[in-house]
């Protein structure tokens, strides 16, 4: 009797189950994020259902479904997988930055947690909640720690492939500010991933400021919280080319203090001017790193929270 009653599983513990490979940048870089902002969730286990492709073959009580779609895995298909499993479930949905994924979707599981480009539409929605993109696997700063933006030795540094207005706009304009920066083109996303790490961390700690255009055509990227994890002030450039663009991390984000202007020259300006006043650039970037770990810390019980409803 004892021995069955420890076998058992709570009814209020969750089961993960990975449609992609956690342990692959190439097939995920939410891992990380996935489990510091889920930390709160009372977890049993974590299984990895996939083989060169998600299986959608595992099938357990409780589940949390991280799967990337459409990337990865039709939505069809994705349907027909959580319809098989046993209510609840919960569906973790990565890689659908041009937003071609929605409700059609998300009715077939108990609550939808999409880490990708937001799909405003939906906000709202009792079963819906959006997320921010989050940091890049190999980036979270556990400890916290960081220097002051004061002591730092780059004013600013940007990683990333050179498309939209990165090379024409941004860089001549962040070029003029004075002090020593850190540019280092890739010319892929996947020639980017073996700099995921403690390179990339040694940079952005030493960088007060980082630049954040936009991706392919969504305004958010991951670069915005890498900087935030590691004590970087990132500059949002605002874009309007459509809807759904404008006001976007203000609609994602909430009021937040993170410095948002109309044009690169703006940004660059604003810089140079904080540079001047060490005392004021120390105060924002206190400022900006305490409202990012309240932000995080507000997400974590928020999720909680909702999937705590789900257990009846």
């Amino acid at each position: 009797m004892r021995q069955a009653k420890a076998q058992s599983q709570p009814v209020d513990e969750w089961n993960i189950i990975w449609q992609v490979d956690p342990n692959d940048l190439l097939s995920c870089i939410e891992r990380d994020w996935f489990y510091e902002i889920s930390s709160l969730v009372p977890m049993q286990s974590a299984h990895v259902d996939y083989d060169n492709r998600p299986l959608l073959q595992l099938s357990l009580p409780n589940s949390i479904v991280c799967a990337s779609c459409p990337n990865q895995v039709s939505s069809s298909d994705l349907i027909g997988y959580l319809k098989r499993l046993s209510k609840p479930r919960v569906l973790y949905h990565m890689s659908d930055e041009a937003v071609k994924v929605g409700a059609e979707l998300y009715e077939h599981c108990e609550l939808a947690i999409r880490n990708g480009s937001a799909n405003f539409d939906m906000v709202g929605d009792r079963k819906f909640m959006q997320i921010p993109l989050g940091y890049v696997t190999g980036l979270r700063n556990a400890s916290g720690v960081f220097p002051k933006s004061s002591f730092r030795r780059y004013s600013f540094a940007f990683l990333g492939t050179m498309k939209n207005d990165r090379e024409k706009e941004m860089l001549p304009a962040l070029l003029m500010i004075p002090g020593r920066n850190l540019v280092r083109k890739t010319r892929s996303f996947t020639a980017a991933i073996k700099y995921f790490g403690k390179v990339t961390a040694a940079i952005y700690s030493n960088a007060v400021f980082v630049p954040n255009p936009q991706g392919n055509w969504n305004p958010e990227c991951n670069r915005l919280y890498d900087a935030l994890e590691w004590g970087c002030i990132p500059l949002i450039k605002r874009y309007f080319d459509f809807e759904y663009q404008e006001n976007y991390h203000d609609r994602l984000l909430g009021d937040h203090p993170i410095p948002t202007f109309d044009d690169w020259k703006a940004a660059a300006n604003f810089a140079r001017n904080l540079l001047l006043d060490p005392t004021a650039l120390d105060v924002l970037q206190a400022k900006i790193s305490v409202w990012w770990v309240d932000y995080k810390s507000n997400l974590q019980k928020r999720l909680a929270e909702k999937i705590a409803t789900l257990i009846t």
